[in-house]
């Protein structure tokens, strides 16, 4: 065949991959390792687009709630002296006004990572819509899961919470002593950025609020996505189902995570585990990455993902082949 044939069954073949469902690219053995890897890596960056609003959103929640404190700070403003509890108060009101936003926020972008999961899992498996959701994240036999997931960032948001109230007190304390006007306190708390600072402006420790505030925004939305993946595969019985670890192989994965992504993954050894079992991942068990029975430095920042695969499936890829990075 010509040069102009083999192009065109090249660009047919690659729009195959791109469009055709998954589950039918392995069924008709038209898939290989690195392939199978880079489509599961389109779901993935479908998360990491969620990750982002839900970072970006927090951040901008932030700003309304500098805008709140400086006015609740202000309209002490014709006042003859502070009181340093009115202002507390309306401190811890503002505070809770943004912890109030930041849940709605989270609720939100938790329910569309759901959405991306179960239409991840009907791509992976063909089954129906129907199907993908018949045991949604905190249906029954997956309450466990989602409450576990909730506590874990209940107690990050509260702990966030608490930083931007002590902070902020602090500086409103320090101006009253130094006899400020509430004025002059709001224009301090703006130039050194207390509450919206950026990556390189503003007092370390809030700067590092505000990344911490991000990391858990995007934490939750991953491990939303992981959790329903899991808790909707391990409700459907399936004989001989089986899941498979896949990480983000970018030269900035951690170590164990590649580990897993080789052992874990097509064609490696153990290879693809029951999925109600445990990964074994830096040494300790992990469900579905980004477990929130995990240990911090295994779970935050976690881009990896876990997918439903037969052990026919498994073969089937493997024997095609496709480089595996290591």
């Amino acid at each position: 065949e010509d040069m102009t044939t083999r192009k065109t069954k090249g660009r047919t073949m690659e729009m195959e991959l791109l469009t055709v469902p998954l589950y039918r690219l392995i069924e008709q053995g038209k898939i290989n390792r690195k392939q199978f890897e880079k489509r599961v890596g389109r779901w993935s960056a479908k998360v990491d687009k969620l990750e982002v609003q839900a970072a970006s959103e927090v951040k901008g929640l932030l700003a309304d709630l500098d805008k709140d404190i400086r006015s609740e700070i202000t309209s002490f403003a014709d006042n003859d002296s502070l009181d340093r509890s009115d202002i507390n108060k309306a401190v811890d009101n503002a505070v809770d006004k943004f912890e109030a936003k930041r849940k709605v926020v989270m609720q939100k972008t938790r329910q569309k990572a759901v959405d991306v999961a179960h239409e991840f899992r009907q791509d992976v498996t063909g089954m129906t819509k129907d199907q993908a959701t018949s045991t949604p994240l905190g249906g029954k036999g997956s309450k466990k899961v989602a409450r576990d997931i909730g506590k874990m960032q209940d107690q990050a948001n509260k702990g966030f919470g608490k930083f931007l109230r002590n902070k902020v007190k602090a500086e409103i304390a320090d101006g009253v002593l130094k006899g400020k006007s509430p004025n002059q306190i709001a224009k301090d708390m703006v130039a050194k950025r207390v509450v919206t600072p950026t990556r390189k402006k503003g007092d370390a420790s809030a700067r590092n609020a505000l990344a911490k505030a991000e990391k858990f925004a995007r934490a939750d939305v991953r491990q939303t996505f992981n959790a329903a993946n899991q808790v909707s595969s391990a409700g459907q019985k399936v004989k001989g189902k089986r899941k498979i670890w896949i990480a983000k192989m970018d030269g900035i994965e951690r170590n164990a995570h590649r580990v897993a992504h080789i052992e874990y993954g097509i064609g490696g050894r153990p290879g693809p585990i029951p999925v109600k079992k445990n990964f074994k991942v830096g040494g300790k068990p992990l469900m579905f990455p980004g477990d929130p029975k995990g240990d911090a430095w295994n779970i935050i920042n976690c881009r990896c993902v876990s997918v439903e695969i037969t052990p026919e499936a498994d073969e089937m890829i493997s024997k095609r082949g496709g480089k595996r990075k290591k």
